[in-house]
């Protein structure tokens, strides 16, 4: 069970970084005042979510690591 939710988190955390860069790309590109702040928003959450997961595959790998 520990390793699907351990394979789970890194695929979400992989979706995430993929979105993060997309949108980063579209800031790179144009630069509309608006558009770019809801962006530069999107990019804030979404590295925070990366965080969180980051964290939780941490707690996983040390529980998985535990006899």
């Amino acid at each position: 069970m520990e390793q699907s939710r351990l394979v789970n988190f890194h695929t979400a955390r992989q979706h995430l970084a993929e979105r993060r860069s997309t949108i980063i790309e579209v800031l790179a590109r144009a630069y509309q005042r608006e558009q770019s702040d809801a962006h530069i928003d999107m990019v804030i959450k979404i590295q925070a979510a990366i965080e969180i997961i980051d964290k939780a595959i941490g707690e996983e790998e040390r529980a998985a690591q535990q006899p």
